[in-house]
């Protein structure tokens, strides 16, 4: 792999940080020097644009370090390292069960066993491009190989085996084949001599890659693998469990000796295997029938790079979004960390609560580059990939989104931070949006508390789902980010907790706290989501696959599982859309309530509220959510301000639409549109929504002087009159 001398890419395993961690620094350039310190972004707009801007932080000295390219290796596969075979083995056979699911032409070769048994010496057993199944044996400067005429197709199971004992054989058979004629077949060729003593296996891949991180695969496999063993002269050698711990790493072997494997990049685990019959969804209910793994060639959990810098965060640095900022002649990277406060010290009124689930959730997204946003006339905008998207297209090695299909055509179900995440940057512009999202939208909420005095601290997602309600003490305000999606469980246990609590909430965004997302109990840098059958989703989970494999627990909307964000926010997801006529909000006759006075203060009667804005032209834009008695909104919440009506390019949410209709849009359906809302909870706190994304576009306006940034502030100062007298303070 080669970087242009101004390419630059780095990522930090810590996310989540307190005063004087350390960070620890990776990078990939093809410079030949790179300068690492530490800075403090921030973001506002005037009337036409948002500009991002940035402190240097003083604390941290700057490093310079040398450049290099670092290798990133893609592709799942299982290792088992030490194989060893007994003494004067003069037979061997690789069998697997197999189901493929990308066989074409032009595929590479995929390996399903491969085993490298030192310098010059493989036996390999694997598809051929076009997929037919094929053995080969790399011997002391010597190659044999022998191939099956006849290429599996795709998702039918399959009984495959490497047979050695002299001769070099292949034998494949079809597994509950409903085609007539779909018989088994066999081929051999001769073999070349030499000990057969055993070394490294790989499943998955056909070829060893040594990386700074381990073993990695190359020539990975598409598809599932169930079942695999060895036999040396008809005896077992090793037999393994490839279903066993779905929320782990390793695959224990069953046979006589212990050959215990691990997994590399995440395969799709707790997935469907050979005799699946549907009659159990739940894989914790019947592991038999979950015994397979998925594998692509395109997965990637870890990019594996070394060390290039640590970072010492200064024991006093306040809490808030900073960026490792790398930079090489012509060309610069800035990593996000987020930095709580530190142990011991008080803590602000306001708590910021990063959305980082969700900027992992969307970690390099590609869907631009596979949607066609106008053609399928869901935008009237013109999309164009930004810098940022540019650079993930080409360097694909850098791993897919939870929006993005693997390379054959399955969903992604896994994301992570250990890798090069270019969208998660503060210069990003959403190519369907036109201007910022995610990170760098969010910032324009942290700039508007800085521009108010307001301190505050700053937390992540990561840091609620692993410390719980004990993150949120002493806050008496918690303000989110304008897009927090993906939430776990114990994240919706710990707000929920907050609020009865007496902690108030400002949402100051849209589709939140709508897919179920779980993390990793031993990999907490590991993400997962399972889209299921509802939802506004990319790609659909199989049958029998939407339980997560980290947790068990089912997958999709949380809606779905009773807990739609409305009982939460009162407010939940209704559509999303893309125009040049985003809309602003009037007030509704609930405006009138003496509960609802300080939210208008300073505001005129007949003002529209964001009908102007820096993302999409207004307040009321891309992602949108509506109060719902139906869904939870509490009876008393008060609907203060509604959107203005919608074009026909924001459509209706599918869970909302039990039969195909043609009123899904926003110019001819009532449910189309987002509502500003307001209530008190019974211990003193209260929750403001303003149930749109591009909220925060109106707010940066005129550099925060506007209706809808007087609206926010006066919401604000009266929160932090608010909650229990006795609210603590420390940690």
């Amino acid at each position: 792999m080669t970087y242009t001398p101004t390419e630059i890419f780095g990522y930090c395993p810590e996310l989540d940080v307190a005063p004087g961690d350390p960070v620890h620094v990776m990078v990939s350039t093809g410079a030949d020097e790179v300068t690492v310190d530490l800075v403090r972004p921030a973001a506002r707009g005037d009337r036409e644009r948002i500009t991002h801007t940035y402190e240097v932080v003083a604390g941290v000295p700057a490093q310079r370090v040398p450049g290099r390219v670092q290798q990133t290796v893609p592709g799942s596969c299982g290792v088992v390292a030490g194989l060893a075979l007994p003494t004067g083995t003069t037979a061997l056979t690789f069998g697997v069960y197999v189901m493929p699911t990308r066989v074409r032409a032009d595929a590479a070769p995929q390996g399903l066993v491969h085993l490298d048994a030192g310098p010059g010496r493989e036996l390999t057993l694997r598809l051929s491009p076009g997929g037919c199944l094929e053995a080969v044996q790399r011997w002391d400067g010597l190659q044999t190989a022998v191939r099956l005429d006849r290429p599996m197709a795709e998702n039918q199971w399959y009984r495959a085996e490497l047979r050695f004992d002299g001769l070099l054989g292949v034998y494949q058979e079809p597994v509950g084949s409903p085609v007539p004629g779909d018989v088994a077949g066999e081929a051999w060729t001769p073999g070349i001599a030499g000990g057969l003593t055993g070394g490294t296996l790989l499943l998955a891949a056909g070829r060893v890659v040594p990386t700074a991180a381990g073993i990695r695969g190359a020539d990975c496999f598409n598809g599932r693998l169930q079942d695999p063993e060895v036999t040396a002269d008809g005896a077992p050698v090793a037999r393994w469990d490839l279903g066993h711990e779905p929320a782990g790493t390793a695959f224990p072997d069953r046979g006589p000796n212990g050959f215990h494997g691990r997994f590399v990049n995440a395969p799709t685990r707790a997935v469907t295997g050979l005799g699946w019959s549907g009659d159990e969804l739940d894989f914790r209910h019947a592991p038999e029938a979950y015994r397979a793994v998925h594998f692509h060639d395109d997965d990637l959990e870890d990019a594996g790079w070394e060390c290039d810098a640590v970072v010492r965060l200064p024991p006093d640095l306040p809490s808030g979004m900073y960026c490792v900022r790398l930079r090489c002649t012509g060309g610069e990277d800035h990593v996000p960390v987020f930095v709580r406060p530190g142990a011991g010290r008080p803590r602000s009124d306001v708590a910021f609560l990063a959305p980082t689930f969700t900027y992992v959730a969307y970690a390099n997204n590609r869907l631009p580059e596979h949607v066609d946003y106008e053609g399928a006339g869901l935008t009237e905008r013109t999309v164009r990939l930004g810098f940022r998207d540019e650079q993930a297209r080409a360097h694909p090695e850098f791993g897919l989104s939870t929006y993005d299909s693997h390379s054959d055509g399955s969903g992604v179900c896994y994301s992570g931070h250990l890798r090069p995440i270019p969208n998660m940057r503060w210069d990003f512009e959403s190519p369907v949006v036109g201007g910022p999202r995610h990170f760098a939208a969010d910032l324009l909420v942290t700039t508007w508390l800085d521009s108010l005095g307001v301190d505050h601290d700053v937390l992540s997602d990561h840091g609620l789902h692993e410390r719980g309600v004990a993150e949120l003490d002493g806050y008496r305000v918690l303000v989110t980010g304008t897009h927090p999606e993906y939430w776990s469980g114990p994240m919706l246990d710990a707000l929920k907790s907050y609020q009865d609590g007496g902690g108030s909430v400002m949402y100051l965004g849209a589709n939140g706290f709508y897919w179920v997302t779980g993390a990793s109990a031993d990999r907490p840098h590991l993400l997962e989501i399972r889209r299921g059958q509802a939802g506004l989703r990319s790609w659909t989970s199989r049958p029998g696959e939407e339980h997560l494999s980290q947790t068990g627990e089912p997958g999709g909307l949380w809606r779905h599982r009773g807990r739609a964000p409305n009982r939460l926010v009162g407010v939940g997801m209704t559509s999303q859309g893309w125009d040049n006529r985003t809309p602003g909000f009037v007030r509704t006759a609930d405006a009138d309530d003496p509960r609802a006075e300080f939210i208008f203060a300073g505001i005129g009667g007949d003002e529209v509220i964001g009908d102007f804005g820096l993302i999409m032209g207004g307040a009321s834009g891309d992602e949108l959510d509506r109060a719902d008695l139906a869904l939870g909104t509490p009876r008393h919440a008060l609907v203060v301000a509604t959107s203005l009506p919608h074009s026909r390019y924001y459509l209706l949410v599918v869970e909302d639409l039990p039969m195909t209709t043609a009123t899904a849009g926003g110019d001819v359906n009532p449910l189309v549109r987002s509502d500003v809302t307001f209530f008190e909870t019974p211990a003193g706190g209260a929750v403001f929504s303003v149930g749109a994304i591009s909220w925060a576009g109106s707010l940066a306006y005129d550099g925060y002087r506007n209706n809808v940034a007087r609206m926010t502030e006066n919401v604000l100062r009266d929160f932090l009159r608010r909650g229990p007298a006795d609210v603590h303070k420390g940690h």
